[in-house]
Formats: structure tokens, C-alpha cells, sequence
């Protein structure tokens, strides 16, 4: 029997926003999910009225996933936080904005692929689950 996953196409986005638009077309139809990476974890678990099917995630063309959403999209991004986060946290954007002129930051591609990891790992633990899985093919 062939394994059922969620497969998420990299070729299918460019930048932050076309990977949300994507993740909305593809998995979170019910609700649609805005960007949050706080959020994203919970969304991939079924949240907010989205069921998804497959515990067990593929990313595929990955490179070009790690492209679109590399240091260029990752400094939008920390720019587009640090406007509407909270005063006591806009030191810590600005530290990271600058980290990525270093290669210190990580980029939101990793970010991304941590809370798949995450997510992947909160399902094995449940014993009632099948252990999920990840795969990601470069």
C-alpha cells in the first residue's frame, strides 16, 4: 500500500505570500491561514476546521523552496514583524535583520521546515497515531 501524503510542491511558490496562498489551496481550505508561523503547527494538526487526511508530509523541488523563501524573503519578512510587533520586541528584529547580513539568522525556509519537523514529531508521540513522516526531496 502506498503511503498517503500531504505533498507540498515548492515549484508552486516564490515568496512568502505565494506559499501561504499555496498552503490555503492546498490544506487549510476552511479557514484560511495568514502567515503566522505560531500558528502554522496548528493548522497542520486539523485547527481551525481544516482536517487534513495524511499525518505524513513530502516536500518536493525542495531547492526551490529554499530559494523562495531565503534570505531576501526573510529580511521582508523581519521588516514586515518588526512594524507591527509589540515595542519591547523591535530590538530583537533589528538583531535579526542584522544577523542576516552575517548568515546568523534563520531563514524562514528552515523556520518552516522546523515546525513540519515539529509537527511530524508531536504526531509520533501519540501512541494512538500512526508515527507520521517527512520527507523531503531535494
Amino acid at each position: 500500500m502506498e503511503e498517503d501524503y500531504l505533498i507540498i510542491d515548492c515549484s508552486c511558490f516564490h515568496s512568502f505570500q505565494s506559499f501561504i496562498d499555496y498552503m490555503n489551496s492546498i490544506a487549510f481550505t476552511k479557514s484560511k491561514w495568514n502567515g503566522n508561523l505560531d500558528a502554522f503547527n496548528d493548522y497542520l494538526v486539523g485547527g481551525f476546521g481544516n482536517e487534513i487526511e495524511s499525518r505524513s508530509i513530502k516536500i518536493i523541488n525542495s531547492q526551490e523552496g529554499k530559494n523562495a523563501l531565503g534570505k531576501e524573503e526573510t529580511e521582508i519578512w523581519l521588516k514586515e514583524k518588526k512594524k507591527t510587533c509589540h515595542p519591547s520586541n523591535i530590538q530583537f528584529f533589528e538583531t535579526e535583520i542584522n544577523n542576516l547580513y552575517y548568515d546568523r539568522a534563520q531563514l524562514l525556509w528552515d523556520k518552516i521546515v522546523e515546525i513540519i519537523k515539529d509537527h511530524s514529531q508531536n504526531f509520533s508521540k501519540d501512541k494512538l497515531a500512526e508515527i507520521p513522516k517527512l520527507v523531503i526531496q531535494w
